[in-house]
């Protein structure tokens, strides 16, 4: 019985391989970078047990360059095989699929995709280390490819920044440097990337040289064994196993010779059949292995079927497509139709579940379609509207969009003509986001930096006042500047903890002293009668001038100093009476009256404020004096109530007369204490410091003249 040729579905599913192994391939690539692929069935060996004992089937086969190719006169000579086509023509030419196809049926080794452009640095860097740790080299060429792209990006995007602001800080661009301690161990992890791809299409391309030197030896071997027999017939079946089975393990050759070293191999393969058409016993030998090996590859079909991977028992039905034409044919005419029939069914079962498999798959990547569409929606939407306005509100969108990126990564695979578009509408709506927010930041960063400066001016009032002794004056700027604090928002971060320690650590300085001001000011106090008492003394046994008007100054002088010392404990003023009563004294001996007297020591105090420009000394003698008016007032309005008792007396009265001494003698007082008052209220100490100021000036000019 015959059996029309039969063209199977590709085992593996991939519509774009050669359906005509008589010709040449003329379409393959050229590129030696583009080596082919190991099978990645994952499977071991089907073992197949003969007269050659047990033989270990490898899976790993490929179409194969130019060998050895007869003679054109030899083909010719050779008739027509006589054998019907009872197995898959096509089942030799898996080995024609790239390495990216491979790459594309092997889910569980798919690289996951991520948006690199939102990594730092430094998490670029661990990203690649991590990468050529999980995965083959040849697996991460489009993710390195990403990695390195957005790594010089994102270097360039912090470069520029960083020149920008060396400008606006008065830097000259001839003088920018900027150093990237990031750069050379990413690249170094990508070298090493490289260096790994490299070395794998070396050792593939000197494996397929070394398969090719071996299959061209099978080829000559096999042409020997019906050009030149001179063994028994065992021997000869025995060698021709043999050759067989190193054909199926020899393993993958160079694209450019498969085609012809494959048609090369079956030319003599069917030689040798028709060799044995001569030889009933070899010929039997043969039918009885190839049978045993059908039933074998059946037996392995029928437990596909029950394989819960099903992409994996389509790659290793592939496999024994392979087996099947290389191991069992030819067989016995009467079991050809049979045992391939069975085995085509069997076939076509496994391909039904390759076709539920792939409805499930599109149906599965068209909802992850959907999904990832809507994820891209929400994205966009964050930033539709008025855009936040805080650094808390952008935080929250940010948890938002980082919520919104884990849920489009963690969904699964679309549809392929859909996935990149996908990919690329996601980034967009990323980029967009990540756009407005460094806009938002940029902008912040510029305000906290003006933030910064009005902290720091505030940081030097509170150094101005952390020593400072006018409590009251003191008290109210330093509270006044803890409430600006509060009201100018925040600094940069590495700026932050920094400048608000200055500002604290000066304004609990101050205040610990506020809080013991009483101590402080008792302590100070007590210098000041100690450097009192020391004066005294001083004056005591120093030398007076004997001129009155020199004595008058020299006083002066000392009431000055006496003066600028400052307050003494409660308890302890009467050494200002003493003071006074010195140089009342001194005055006294140099034969002055008591006006001269009163009015040395008004004058000596009215020069001393002039010249230290003490405004608290001149608001304390106008209170004074003030007060001693109005005392003095109450005393001649009493004094003049008291004449209604004197209306009808004498005027020679003792007691009238007395009466009217003593009013006489407070309206005087009066009018001398009014005329003092006036002398304090012209005074003006800011023109007089003004005045001070440019005679120090008239002095340095006449100075630097001089020189």
């Amino acid at each position: 019985m015959s059996i029309d040729k039969d063209n199977l579905p590709k085992a593996d599913g991939q519509e774009n391989l050669t359906n005509a192994p008589e010709t040449t391939e003329t379409n393959q690539d050229a590129k030696t970078s583009e080596l082919t692929a190991e099978d990645t069935t994952g499977e071991a060996p089907i073992q197949i047990h003969g007269d050659s004992a047990e033989q270990e089937m490898t899976e790993d086969l490929e179409k194969l360059p130019e060998g050895v190719v007869p003679d054109a006169e030899e083909m010719k000579e050779q008739k027509p095989t006589s054998i019907e086509k009872d197995f898959d023509e096509n089942a030799d030419q898996d080995q024609a699929q790239n390495e990216d196809e491979e790459e594309n049926e092997d889910e569980e080794q798919t690289v996951p995709l991520k948006d690199y452009d939102d990594m730092s640095l430094a998490d670029m860097v661990k990203e690649a280390k991590e990468l050529i740790g999980t995965y083959a080299p040849l697996k991460l060429r489009e993710a390195f490819g990403n990695l390195r792209d957005s790594f010089r990006k994102k270097a360039e995007e912090i470069e520029a920044a960083a020149k920008e602001k060396f400008l606006e800080e008065g830097g000259n661009a001839i003088d920018f440097r900027h150093d990237n301690p990031h750069g050379t161990p990413f690249f170094d992890v990508y070298a090493e990337f490289r260096s790994k791809v490299d070395a794998h299409y070396k050792k593939v391309e000197a494996e397929q040289e070394a398969n090719l030197k071996e299959r061209e030896a099978i080829i000559n071997e096999l042409k020997a064994l019906y050009t030149e027999p001179s063994e028994n017939n065992s021997h000869i079946f025995k060698k021709f196993r043999d050759l067989k089975t190193r054909w199926h393990n020899a393993g993958r050759i160079p694209k450019a010779q498969a085609g012809n070293i494959f048609k090369t191999y079956y030319f003599h393969l069917d030689n040798f059949n028709e060799f044995l058409d001569l030889n009933q016993e070899l010929r039997k030998m043969d039918y009885e292995h190839n049978l045993e090996v059908r039933h074998s590859i059946i037996d392995r079909a029928k437990a596909l079927l029950k394989e819960e991977n099903v992409q994996k028992a389509l790659n290793e039905l592939q496999y024994l497509h392979r087996m099947w034409k290389e191991e069992g044919v030819p067989v016995a005419e009467e079991m050809r139709e049979k045992t391939w029939l069975e085995f085509k069914s069997l076939t076509n079962k496994i391909h039904d579940r390759k076709t539920e498999l792939n409805e499930k798959l599109q149906k599965k990547q068209q909802e992850n379609l959907e999904k990832k569409r809507a994820v891209i929606d929400k994205i966009s939407k964050l930033i539709e509207g008025d855009l936040p306005k805080s650094h808390n509100a952008w935080q929250k969108k940010i948890k938002e969009m980082k919520g919104l990126r884990e849920e489009f990564f963690a969904l699964g695979r679309v549809p392929r003509e859909d996935n990149q578009p996908t990919w690329d509408a996601f980034k967009e709506a990323s980029k967009g986001f990540n756009h407005e927010k460094n806009a938002f930041y940029k902008n912040m960063k510029a305000e906290q930096m003006e933030n910064l400066e009005k902290k720091r001016k505030l940081v030097e009032i509170a150094n101005e006042h952390k020593n400072s002794s006018d409590w009251n004056n003191s008290v109210q700027v330093v509270k006044r500047i803890q409430a600006e604090w509060k009201k100018i928002g925040h600094v940069p971060r590495k700026y932050s903890d920094k400048i608000w320690k200055e500002f604290s650590q000066a304004n609990n300085q101050f205040f610990d002293r506020y809080k013991n001001r009483n101590n402080e000011k008792l302590e100070k106090q007590k210098e000041n009668l100690d450097k009192k008492l020391a004066l005294l003394e001083e004056m005591k046994t120093a030398e007076k001038p004997k001129d009155k008007d020199a004595l008058l100054a020299w006083i002066n002088d000392y009431s000055v100093k006496w003066s600028t010392i400052g307050y003494v404990p409660n308890g302890k003023q009467d050494i200002n009476k003493d003071f006074s009563s010195l140089t009342e004294k001194f005055l006294t001996d140099a034969g002055l009256d008591k006006n001269a007297i009163a009015k040395a020591q008004w004058e000596s105090q009215i020069d001393r404020i002039k010249t230290t420009l003490d405004e608290d000394a001149l608001r304390n003698l106008k209170y004074d004096t003030r007060k001693q008016m109005d005392e003095v007032q109450k005393e001649v309005t009493h004094l003049q109530t008291n004449l209604a008792f004197f209306s009808n007396a004498d005027e020679n009265n003792p007691l009238f007369k007395n009466a009217i001494q003593n009013i006489e003698n407070k309206v005087n007082e009066l009018k001398e204490l009014e005329s003092r008052f006036d002398d304090l209220r012209h005074i003006n100490l800011d023109a007089l410091e003004q005045a001070q100021d440019a005679a120090a000036e008239r002095e340095a000019d006449a100075a630097s003249e001089e020189e």
